[in-house]
């Protein structure tokens, strides 16, 4: 039978056929470690029943060695082991870190050497190997000790040394047990006495309750007991002038509590009784934990580099000398001063032939340098130079800067370092492919202020989309919140609520601003009431463009309208953003947002149009990468060249890790309840609400109308909403031309005299 023939244009069928691919079997993540975790429970089972001389010749044997091996301290091993191996499956990968397996070991050594030196003659080798004692260990431990010192001596170093160790595995600061101690020990004063059972009738409480006073009383504080967690944190409560208004002044400080819940109903909000963490003796981390810069930098023959240029340009009929040049940590900046007459874009038309005259990948031309009469040209350095973020705070800049958001940039092209203030920008952009840098100066930013600032004074919101960049701060204590990681539907969740929380705080603090006396900025608030905790508040947004394009169009309308909330009207609050990008375009960052953040970091771009949405011009498309970016902010006519400062991610750990050991996490209760809640994004207001689209906001215009004037609190009480909605319902109205600016305390103008000017039926 002759075979089928394959019809035209087919190829003929391959006569070498592909073996199929074997099975693969997979086991799932963490299934070793998870597995040597029950083999040593098997063991630490098998050693315990030794013990008591039963089980069978193995675990009599085993249990034998093991006190000839630690003597008395096999009797302790079991427990140790069982500790491990329950905190083993606790860790993030089920496994315990080995820094903690070694200090075990140590922890097993000193206290086998302290049972050793218990005995009568502790430097008995046979004794100790008989099982009593320490063992051969604690032998050669007590041994050791013995060469020194004495045994009373010997004993005291050894318990010291294991209390630290024993702190530093289960993660306890030594000044926590001392205040446990203290506590313990101590009688209650008086004072402290009448501050607990206040808290305790608070929290009893369904609903705070604010005024009350007769006239001329002062509402008095519990005082917090230094070191003491878990403790009653109180605003002051404002002394009311007459016994006739204590009713209408207990109405209005309910009413300016109240927030919007899921099920529509309003209740009061508790974040005036909170438990809080004293953080009265912060300590700063050290510099040293950073590392210093160790590579200068090497601009190769200047001399041949500034005939090259002067005969470039003499080629094209440019006349000019080189006066001199700045030796940067990138670049070397040759300062060119042209001939009379001569334009200076017939000097930037040059760009790519100086470039190839010179051999090099990247050239800018600064026509003019700021404030010189000479024209820029900056060339790659043969070798760069390292520049650490130590180097910068170590620097008379830093130390001269004392604005607790001040933050470490890099140097410039002379070398010198430049040192920004996030409160006077108020907010950044930066933006900048893989590799750029971004994430290495978002990381020098925030650890500046880690430096400079206690989790009172500072507070930060993290948005991490990869979920790889921001997980050294995972439970830091300076977060208001967990870091946001990926772009999962929960996540992204979170972000919307958080964001919405933000523009809520931000509207709190106005009001409480307006209620102490018409306070204009967060900065007055601290010097006129520097006991009442008001944080800074830094909220980085990292792939922003990523994470607009993730979200549903309802969700993306909440987190646009929020971050532009926050442009608008953050800085006053003491609320400042920081958002990240790689492809800045225009539908990303619109005009309302740009109008509101002046300042921008372009590390390297893809495009001379990305270049122009950060810094207002090209040039960020020529960039080298590896932190090499171009800065502009309101107070720099055109962009200057920077090297940022460089951090890694294991300076980042240690810096982090001596927080973490100071205070655990400190998040916002009310923001965690929040986040917990399955309630509609907003906690119940609609996303965008407080609109034009809110279903209140024509009954609000209809009031403002009718009465001729209006104001947030007046609108809470008429509509029954709360603060943070009536605000939103206030500046829509306002943008709408429908009411005037604000006027201090006194009430809105109506700028309309009927509804048929808005057309309304």
């Amino acid at each position: 039978m002759s075979a089928k023939k394959r019809g035209p244009g087919r190829p003929p069928k391959s006569k070498n056929k592909k073996p199929s691919a074997a099975a693969v079997h997979t086991v799932p993540q963490h299934f070793w470690a998870q597995v040597g975790a029950i083999l040593l429970a098997v063991v630490t089972a098998i050693i315990t029943v030794g013990l008591f001389g039963v089980g069978g010749v193995l675990p009599v044997k085993l249990a034998a060695w093991t006190r000839w091996l630690v003597g008395w301290t096999a009797f302790a091993v079991p427990l140790i082991f069982a500790v491990q191996i329950i905190q083993g499956f606790r860790q993030p990968e089920d496994r315990v870190p080995a820094v903690i397996w070694v200090t075990t070991i140590l922890f097993f050594a000193l206290l086998s050497g302290t049972f050793q030196l218990s005995l009568s003659d502790p430097k008995s080798l046979a004794v100790a190997q008989t099982g009593r004692g320490g063992g051969t260990v604690g032998w050669i431990v007590a041994d050791g000790m013995l060469r020194f010192v004495n045994v009373p001596l010997a004993i005291l170093i050894s318990v010291v040394l294991m209390l630290i160790l024993f702190l530093f595995i289960f993660s306890i600061s030594p000044k926590a047990v001392l205040d446990a101690l203290r506590d313990f020990v101590g009688r209650e004063s008086d004072e402290e006495a009448s501050n607990r059972k206040v808290a305790k009738a608070l929290s009893d409480q369904d609903k705070i309750k604010v005024g009350g006073l007769g006239k001329g009383e002062i509402a008095k504080e519990p005082v917090e007991k230094p070191g003491k967690k878990g403790l009653l944190a109180r605003r002051r409560a404002k002394p009311v002038e007459a016994e006739d208004d204590d009713k209408d002044a207990t109405a209005k400080a309910e009413r300016n509590l109240e927030v919007r819940t899921a099920g529509g109903i309003e209740k009061a909000d508790t974040r005036d009784v909170v438990a809080v963490i004293n953080n009265s003796n912060w300590q700063f981390p050290a510099v040293d934990l950073l590392t210093e810069s160790k590579r200068e930098a090497d601009p190769g023959d200047m001399k041949m580099r500034a005939q090259q240029i002067e005969e470039t340009l003499s080629e094209f009929g440019v006349g000019g000398n080189v006066r001199k040049a700045n030796v940067g940590p990138r670049v070397t900046q040759y300062c060119l001063e042209p001939q009379r007459g001569v334009p200076l874009s017939k000097i930037t038309s040059l760009h790519d032939e100086l470039a190839r005259n010179m051999q090099v990948e990247s050239l800018r031309i600064e026509a003019p340098i700021p404030g010189q009469p000479y024209v820029g040209i900056e060339i790659p350095n043969k070798r760069p130079a390292s520049v650490s973020l130590r180097s910068i705070l170590e620097s008379k800049e830093w130390a001269k800067n004392r604005s607790q958001l001040a933050f470490a940039v890099g140097l410039n092209v002379i070398g010198d370092p430049i040192v920004l203030d996030l409160a006077s920008l108020p907010h950044l952009l930066i933006a900048g492919t893989t590799g750029s840098g971004k994430s290495v100066m978002m990381n020098a930013l925030i650890m500046s202020m880690l430096f400079r600032n206690t989790p009172d004074d500072l507070k930060f919101v993290l948005v991490d989309p990869k979920g790889n960049e921001m997980s050294s701060y995972v439970d830091m204590p300076h977060l208001v919140a967990p870091v946001i990681s990926g772009t999962t539907g929960d996540e992204m969740h979170k972000l919307v609520k958080t964001l919405l929380w933000v523009t809520e705080e931000m509207d709190r603090r106005y009001q409480v601003f307006r209620d102490k006396g018409g306070i204009k900025k967060l900065s007055d608030f601290h010097r006129r009431f520097p006991s009442e905790k008001m944080p800074r508040l830094v909220v980085i947004i990292d792939e922003y463009t990523d994470i607009i394009d993730s979200l549903k169009s309802s969700e993306r309308e909440a987190v646009t309208g929020a971050v532009q909330r926050i442009a608008q009207k953050g800085r006053a609050a003491g609320i400042h953003e920081v958002i990240m990008m790689q492809a800045p375009r225009a539908k990303y960052i619109q005009g309302p947002l740009k109008a509101n953040i002046p300042a921008g970091f372009a590390f390297m771009v893809r495009s001379k149009m990305e270049s122009q949405q950060i810094i207002n011009q090209s040039g960020a498309e020529m960039l080298m990468g590896q932190g090499d970016m171009l800065m502009i902010t309101a107070k720099l006519k055109k962009p200057r060249r920077v090297q940022s400062a460089y951090v890694d991610d294991d300076e980042v750990s240690q810096t982090v890790t001596e927080l973490k050991l100071q205070s655990p996490a400190q998040y916002d209760e009310t923001l965690l309840a929040r986040l917990s809640d399955d309630s509609p994004v907003g906690g119940g207001v609609a996303i965008g609400g407080g609109g034009a689209g809110d279903d209140k906001y024509h009954q609000a215009v209809q009031i403002a109308v009718e009465t001729g004037k209006i104001s947030t609190s007046f609108l809470q009480r008429r509509l029954g909403i709360g603060f943070s909605r009536a605000g939103r319902i206030i500046d829509e109205m306002e943008q709408n031309g429908i009411i005037g600016p604000q006027n201090g305390s006194r009430p809105r103008e109506v700028l309309v005299s009927s509804l048929d000017e808005l057309g309304e039926e």
